[in-house]
């Protein structure tokens, strides 16, 4: 009897990995741009690794940024992590993260584990600015101009390949636009 309580046991987990994994798969899938071309939604975020800080959007503007949105317990942010860990070596690119309905000690543990590529990271542990940017899923990885305008988003782990074929041109035109 206890055998088969085990045996139900790991294959409810088993069925509810596959389920969150062909969901998050799905929305990988997924490119758009959807926001481009409004504006960064004002927020007001405490940090991650200073809780009685806070970070405004409007504190952002004028920089091109990247702004990644993910959680510790999201799969496709595993996969995209590397890579940005890549891009972080990159000191002219302002990496932001936002960590989104997550637990601050699991996302401390997990950047700590896997390192942390971003310039600051503030927390969203209530999906309150997730709202305001129409996030879908996580990840999604924004791009926005030196005025706080959206000119990409992408859904899904962030590939090589939408780096440097979505996000690479967009970011040279902005910064020439200095």
């Amino acid at each position: 009897m206890k055998l088969i309580s085990i045996t139900n046991g790991i294959i409810l987990v088993a069925a509810l990995l596959v389920a969150l994994t062909v969901i998050q798969i799905t929305i990988q899938s997924e490119s758009s741009t959807g926001v481009a071309g409004e504006m960064l939604p004002a927020f007001e975020l405490p940090l991650l690794h200073d809780e009685s800080s806070v970070l405004r959007s409007e504190s952002l503007k004028g920089q091109v940024m990247i702004l990644n949105v993910w959680a510790s317990w999201c799969i496709p942010c595993r996969l995209e992590h590397p890579l940005l860990m890549e891009l972080s070596q990159d000191k002219s690119l302002n990496l932001y993260g936002i960590n989104y309905r997550d637990l601050r000690g699991d996302a401390l543990k997990w950047l700590e584990f896997y390192g942390n590529p971003y310039h600051l990271t503030m927390v969203d542990s209530m999906a309150e600015s997730g709202a305001g940017f129409g996030t879908s899923g996580v990840p999604e990885t924004y791009l926005v101009d030196r005025q706080g305008k959206i000119r990409y988003r992408h859904h899904g782990a962030l590939t090589r390949t939408a780096w440097q074929e979505e996000f690479l041109p967009l970011i040279s035109h902005l910064q020439e636009k200095q």
